[in-house]
């Protein structure tokens, strides 16, 4: 792990970054963060809204993959990796399943 923030602090240092959308308003009484939602069209029902700031912190990681408990690093194959959800790779050598395999 890279850096644990506040939710508040993440509001802060990271605004516009599409995931960053809570602001810090101030502190309830009992010390913890009072947080707005920014109002974009994210988690932006009250259930998604109660889940979110239950929370305390954000966790921010240095890029990784995570193969489980008793995985090897897969340094040797990082070209495979794709910083979005729904990207795909088309460079893909035949031997790249096998090697992740193993």
């Amino acid at each position: 792990m890279a850096e644990i923030l506040t939710l508040g602090e993440y509001g802060d240092r990271h605004p516009n970054r599409p995931d960053s959308i809570y602001r810090r308003i101030g502190a309830g009484p009992d010390g913890r963060e009072s947080l707005r939602h920014t109002g974009v069209p994210l988690h932006n029902d009250a259930d998604e809204k109660r889940r979110d700031i239950a929370g305390k912190n954000a966790l921010l990681f240095r890029k990784f993959w995570y193969w489980g408990r008793s995985a090897v690093p897969a340094a040797a194959l990082e070209y495979l990796a794709h910083p979005y959800i729904g990207q795909t790779k088309q460079q893909i050598k035949p031997d790249d399943l096998q090697r992740l395999m193993n």
